[in-house]
């Protein structure tokens, strides 16, 4: 099989592991030869809101990612997977990661990876590699309307509220 590209990246916290995740998976392994699966254990908007409710352990979260990509998708010897401790940890080190496209959201898209990360696109070419190209995913609604997230998910449970999923 032919892919387009030949080293992917897909990177998040995997908190509530849902079906946005499973589409930017599922586009990462059709897409891309090989695909790099990276974790943050500490999640962005937490770190800024120091709120801690309910968030997922991340040995659970990496048993539900790599069960959904063993057992659904099938990846074989396709995949690779990182562990960083912050979504800046993993930026600071992007440059020793080969990776010719990065998997986003459409939601995600709008800010894209040269803005939403100033500077990295100039580290990896200064590293002797390429810019990425960006492929996106289209956004997963939930029941309301509203684009599903891991933060959404858990402020419903917190608030007892359906998720809407």
């Amino acid at each position: 099989m032919a892919y387009k590209h030949s080293n992917g990246l897909v990177f998040g916290n995997w908190d509530r592991f849902h079906d946005g995740h499973k589409a930017a998976l599922q586009k990462a392994f059709e897409l891309c030869e090989t695909v790099l699966v990276v974790y943050t254990k500490a999640l962005y908007h937490v770190q800024q809101s120091q709120e801690t409710w309910g968030i997922e352990d991340i040995d659970f979260r990496r048993s539900v990612v790599e069960s959904h990509i063993d057992g659904v998708i099938c990846a074989g010897g396709r995949v690779s997977y990182a562990v960083y401790d912050n979504l800046s940890d993993f930026l600071a080190d992007v440059t020793s990661h080969d990776f010719d496209a990065v998997i986003v959201s459409d939601k995600d898209c709008g800010n894209c990876w040269a803005r939403t990360y100033p500077g990295k696109v100039q580290d990896l070419i200064s590293a002797g590699k390429s810019e990425p190209i960006l492929e996106s995913v289209d956004v997963v609604y939930m029941a309301d309307g509203q684009a599903l997230s891991s933060s959404k998910l858990r402020k419903r449970e917190k608030l007892g509220m359906p998720l809407g999923i």
